[in-house]
């Protein structure tokens, strides 16, 4: 059973960040960046205090355009203990910027309690 587990989580690691929900089933863990992003216009609606995205200094109001050259915010959180670089309109001026944020290991209980 231990080595099934080893081997599917290198196969879950190797994915492209579209897969992400399948690796948080395997390893327990999700990937967050510590925003609330609304769905349909990829404004960021929260930033959480403690956060790579409050690091980076994203706020909220900011608008994901795409995140790893995929358009659209969906893919902003990407795999645990990865690199996410987005580009952001900003809020108070509407000017495009580039932010790369590492992406924290969250456990799945944690995500859960959010939702």
């Amino acid at each position: 059973m231990k080595i099934v587990l080893i081997t599917a989580c290198a196969l879950l690691c190797s994915l492209p960040a579209n897969a992400e929900f399948l690796q948080g089933y395997v390893t327990n863990e999700y990937g967050r960046i510590g925003v609330q992003v609304s769905p349909t216009s990829g404004r960021i609606n929260r930033v959480y205090p403690v956060s790579p995205a409050r690091d980076a200094g994203l706020r909220e109001g900011d608008r994901i355009i795409s995140a790893d050259g995929q358009i659209g915010p969906e893919h902003a959180d990407g795999m645990a203990g990865t690199l996410s670089e987005l580009v952001v309109e900003r809020r108070m001026d509407g000017h495009m910027s580039s932010f790369v944020l590492h992406v924290l290991r969250v456990p799945r209980a944690q995500v859960r309690n959010r939702l």
